[in-house]
């Protein structure tokens, strides 16, 4: 899958969204109740593979963003998390989330993407979460 497309038709899509998340964070933590009940599927776990532990990471770095707990995101990365999260919340995307056997298709490769991104940003904030403890 052309992932750069993917991001393209994803930021269209989904674009107003992020910015009204951007401006007003608390609005983050109902996308990711969303995303955590999608989480419980297993085919989701299956689909992430070993994004799996990164994406749950992503999760936990929007929701202290949100909160304000944790402010040193990066916009480019706050960009892509966002719009991942919508996406993968989204049931009506590029390949929409009900056709069985390939309606994830689309979420995996977009999140794959932006972890592989945004790496550094949550190893960062993976130490943050390390030095609080």
């Amino acid at each position: 899958m052309d992932t750069e497309r993917l991001k393209n038709y994803a930021e269209k899509k989904f674009g107003h969204k992020v910015r009204r998340i951007i401006e007003n964070p608390q609005n983050v933590i109902n996308e990711i109740a969303s995303a955590s009940q999608l989480l419980l599927k297993d085919k989701i776990v299956t689909g992430l593979k070993g994004g799996y532990e990164d994406f749950l990471t992503l999760l936990r770095l929007l929701k202290a963003w949100g909160v304000g707990d944790y402010k040193e995101v990066p916009w480019r990365t706050l960009w892509l998390s966002i719009l991942a999260l919508i996406y993968f919340v989204s049931v009506v995307d590029l390949i929409p989330d009900f056709i069985l056997g390939v309606g994830f298709i689309d979420d995996f490769a977009l999140i794959t993407w932006v972890l592989g991104s945004i790496k550094a940003d949550l190893d960062r904030f993976k130490e943050f979460e390390n030095q609080k403890e």
